[in-house]
């Protein structure tokens, strides 16, 4: 009864709870249902009243207005006390009765001296009793009940954002501005080749070539253009069509800058060689002897023999590579690495030109000390365009590792390897991971005898530079044979991949740990957004009839290759491939590329406050995390994954929630240059606030030691912790509905128990709320460390207390104790608000 409730709990001055040993004069009690609280405040009160009897009065938090003193009646005290509770919570319509008429009733009822105040008597006002020195006052507030939203068993990836088309036209407007500028500066430099008196064939040739390739330039910047020009264009067909843009003028620079430099490198060491003997100079006509300069051009300089012969490295390249890209690649592949012919082919048709006009023209070429490109490129050296082409282009940049791992996860060599593994395994079973890339780094060297380095994507343009490709190839060799040497590793190694490849003197290298593993997760977990057919595609496929057309003066295989892929004729490798393929490789593919597209670029995110100190970044569609893992963590993880896969399978195929943040793969990466080395080793996982508003960030372990961060010390995104919400919950508990809490307890057990059986520790939850939704966003992260020998000490010296901590338990403790601590803690920071549906599915 409500009278007995305030006599026995409410009103007993020295009254002392039971879980802090202090006094209850200062403690606030709540009774939470549906959606509002009733909080008990008990204070001292001084005024003077009969002890025997309970006092009540209560006052309007909206108007002020306050009723007298009076004390309870009998009938009053006998009410229910959940009864009362009932009237606070559902009773809103009840009001003050009004007074008008009794006590004057030729008062108009518009009069203010009888305006009273019509709000809720139990939501809007504050009920106060008094009782022997005691006040207890009763007071309605809503709350916030939060939804619960727990990491999806599938990702529905969304479309990409609406095309900025204003940005893009400005940024297609300057990258045109700074193409012609290098082909102008190409033009010159072939202008000063020609003399005052004559035309030389070989200046009609070069001159011919630059047209054809600045004619497939205008083409690509045109279909930029058409395709900025449909409101409704793909931001993928935009950023694709960009790249292939600033790909044609990057291979415009590379095949340009190398073919006059060379010829001006050898020339002037053919004239330098003349001068040094006059007696083959013939003093009456001042010409040369047209066969001494052939014999001392082609003994001046080790490069010319190299570009003569790119001809035939070209036609082999092609063949080489033909089966490794989509039938648009392909084609432009083939129509850019055509253009690349000899020297020797330019100068064809110049044995009738005037011999003095060849010395004048080859002395002007070039300064005394000749730069390594002459030609200036809009592009930064961390840059890379003019790598083999995949599913589609992708733009590596040094500084975004993530970039690095996109461009390998679509790279041909890549699908290939992977297709390969089940043989790998079943061949050599007993053989370490490094028996893949073995299998990668022969067919490279087996195709060098045909082509260029199979991962580079120019000819050879220096003998420095095939210098260093030999050694990278030899360093491959070395490797190959230590592996060889180390067939008793783990068989578990055998599932992954190593790729390689360089670029403008850096040596690249992705290690993709259990790939074929991870591609059927992907297939299973991501679902692609519907996407409508490429314009982009279509836009290049009729551009490419026209460059056909202005590349028919050209003969040879390499021309022969280009009609037969253009025509449909010559099914490429991919066709056969694509015909063959089961749904279930079609999944695998595609949710692979939408994965890469979103590892395209990314961005570094500091998240201040948490205690691990790991380097994070996020894909700037926001989707994906990166995290950076020690050497440790990579051992860890290769014994972990096996039954990692396994667990979230059985989630999937049994529709259980899971709060595991799922990984989406585990790559290392190295950056070799001459002077220094990047190799980071780093984990995609979803970004579990992805598309969410989140306010408040907690990252909560169940732990009360060094578990606090002062927000006012922090900058950028904060990380709160344990204590951070502890202090929040005085004010603003986190309520959630008692289906829900049935929900995250169960997961909650579910997880800590695979967890604890992998001897997993020091996992934590995290908390996101999203205050426009009302949802608490999930998830459990940090669930790779074992409890290892390190963080047994780490463990054992935090309890003797030697380093502080007040007598409180460490963060880092066994696993088992650890799951029991986690639960208990995870219980208590999220309260259950029951509802008036409350047991009947029990009944």
């Amino acid at each position: 009864m409500l009278g007995q409730f305030l006599q026995r709990y409410c009103c007993r001055l020295n009254s002392i709870c039971k879980l802090c040993n202090l006094p209850m004069l200062g403690h606030v009690r709540r009774f939470v249902h549906s959606m509002g609280c009733v909080q008990v405040f008990l204070s001292e009160d001084n005024m003077k009243t009969d002890p025997n009897r309970i006092y009540f009065t209560a006052w309007c938090t909206i108007c002020n207005e306050m009723t007298p003193s009076v004390p309870l009646s009998e009938n009053t005290k006998s009410l229910s006390f959940a009864k009362y509770l009932e009237l606070r919570f559902h009773g809103h319509a009840y009001k003050k009765r009004s007074d008008i008429g009794r006590s004057s009733p030729t008062v108009a009822p518009n009069c203010e001296e009888f305006k009273q105040c019509q709000h809720s008597l139990h939501r809007d006002y504050v009920h106060y009793f008094t009782f022997r020195g005691v006040g207890a006052k009763f007071q309605y507030t809503p709350i916030e009940v939060w939804d619960i939203g727990l990491p999806p068993l599938v990702l529905e990836l969304k479309a990409p954002r609406v095309v900025d088309h204003f940005k893009y036209m400005e940024e297609m407007k300057n990258f045109s501005m700074k193409g012609h500028e290098v082909y102008t500066s190409i033009h010159e430099r072939i202008a000063d080749l020609a003399t005052e008196d004559d035309t030389l064939a070989i200046v009609v040739n070069l001159k011919t070539a630059l047209n054809k390739d600045q004619f497939i330039f205008k083409q690509h910047i045109e279909i930029v253009q058409t395709l900025l020009t449909d409101p409704k264009v793909s931001l993928y067909d935009v950023s694709d069509a960009l790249l292939m843009s600033k790909r044609v003028l990057a291979e415009s620079i590379d095949l340009w800058g190398p073919r006059v430099q060379d010829i001006a490198l050898a020339q002037k060491a053919a004239v330098k060689q003349q001068l040094a003997q006059p007696s083959q100079i013939n003093a009456d006509s001042g010409t040369i002897c047209t066969e001494d300069i052939r014999s001392e051009y082609s003994e001046a300089s080790p490069v010319l023999p190299e570009i003569s012969s790119t001809h035939d490295d070209t036609h082999s390249q092609i063949d080489g590579k033909s089966n490794e890209f989509e039938n648009d690649s392909v084609s432009h592949l083939n129509c850019m690495t055509e253009k690349k012919y000899s020297m020797e082919q330019l100068l064809s048709n110049s044995t009738g030109t005037d011999k003095k006009s060849i010395k004048k023209i080859l002395t002007q070429l070039l300064p005394s000390a000749g730069p390594s490109n002459l030609l200036h490129t809009p592009f930064s050296a961390q840059e890379h365009y003019t790598l083999p082409l995949g599913a589609f282009p992708v733009l590596v940049h040094d500084q975004d590792l993530s970039s690095l791992i996109a461009y390998s996860l679509t790279s041909s060599e890549y699908q290939r390897l992977v297709a390969n593994l089940a043989d790998c395994n079943f061949v050599g079973s007993s053989s370490s991971g490094g028996s893949v890339v073995g299998q990668s780094a022969n067919a490279e060297n087996s195709n060098n005898t045909n082509a260029t380095n199979h991962s580079s994507p120019h000819l050879k343009r220096k003998s420095q530079e095939s210098s260093q490709e030999g050694e990278e190839n030899d360093k491959i060799s070395n490797v190959n044979t230590s592996v060889e040497e180390e067939r008793t590793k783990s068989r578990a190694s055998t599932s992954h991949v190593e790729l390689s490849f360089h670029d403008n003197g850096k040596h690249f290298t992705c290690k993709i740990y259990f790939a074929k593993e991870f591609d059927l997760m992907r297939a299973k977990m991501l679902k692609p957004p519907k996407t409508e057919k490429s314009l982009y595609k279509e836009l290049e496929k009729s551009k490419k009839c026209e460059e056909l057309k202005v590349c028919q003066s050209r003969s040879g295989p390499e021309m022969e290759l280009v009609c037969k892929i253009s025509d449909g004729s010559a099914p490429t490798q991919s066709d056969t491939n694509k015909s063959s393929r089961n749904t279930l490789q079609l999944e695998i593919e595609k949710s692979r590329n939408y994965l890469a597209r979103s590892l395209c670029s990314s961005e570094q995110w500091e998240a201040r406050g948490g205690k691990s100190g790991s380097r994070f970044c996020k894909t700037l569609d926001d989707r994906f995390v990166l995290k950076e893992m020690s050497k440790s963590d990579i051992n860890i993880f290769e014994n972990f994954a096996p039954n990692y896969f396994d667990y979230i399978s059985k989630c999937q195929q049994q529709n259980q929630p899971t709060l595991l943040a799922k990984i989406f793969g585990v790559f290392k990466v190295i950056i070799k240059r001459k002077d220094s080395l990047v190799e980071k080793s780093l984990l995609v996982m979803e970004n579990l606030f992805y598309d969410c508003d989140i306010k408040n960030k907690f990252d909560l372990k169940g732990s009360e030691r060094n578990r606090l961060v002062d927000p006012t010390d922090q900058q950028g995104e904060i990380v709160l912790l344990d204590e951070n919400l502890v202090q929040m919950s005085w004010s603003k508990p986190l309520y959630i509905l008692s289906h829900s809490k049935s929900v995250l307890k169960d997961a909650i057990n579910r997880d800590s128990t695979f967890l604890e059986k992998n001897q997993v520790m020091d996992y934590s939850l995290l908390v996101g709320l999203d205050h426009e939704n009302k949802m608490l966003v999930l998830g459990i992260i940090d669930y790779i460390r074992t409890f290892t020998f390190d963080k047994k000490v780490e463990s054992f010296v935090k309890q003797t207390g030697i380093l502080g901590g007040m007598g409180k338990l460490p963060t880092v403790i066994s696993p088992e104790r650890y799951k029991q601590r986690f639960i208990d803690a995870m219980d208590r920071y999220f309260y259950t608000v029951p509802d008036r549906w409350e047991g009947l599915s029990k009944t």
